[in-house]
C-alpha cells in the first residue's frame, strides 16, 4: 500500500471515529445546528443559512433548524474519500 493510500485510509478511520462520537443526534435522526456546526467546523448560524439556501439537507420545526444526520454523514464521508 502506498503512502497516499495509507494516509487516505487513516483519514477515513479518523472520520469514522469522529462520526461515532458525534452520534448525539436527536432520536429521530436530526442534528441541531450546533451539532452539525461542530462536525463541519462552522457556526450554527452558518449551518442554518446553508439549510435555508438548500446547500445542506434539513428542515425547520417550530423555528428551529435541524440537519438530516444520515445525509450529513454521507456528505462528510464523500468529502473524506477524495
Amino acid at each position: 500500500m502506498s503512502i497516499d493510500e495509507q494516509l487516505r485510509e487513516l483519514i477515513r478511520e479518523l472520520i469514522r471515529e469522529e462520526l461515532a462520537v458525534e452520534r448525539r443526534a436527536t432520536p429521530w435522526g436530526w442534528y441541531t445546528t450546533k451539532q452539525a456546526g461542530e462536525i463541519l467546523g462552522i457556526t450554527p448560524h452558518r449551518v442554518a443559512a446553508r439549510v435555508r439556501e438548500k446547500k445542506l439537507p434539513g428542515k425547520t420545526v417550530g423555528g428551529r433548524v435541524y440537519v438530516d444526520r444520515e445525509a450529513l454523514e454521507k456528505m462528510f464521508a464523500r468529502r473524506a474519500s477524495r
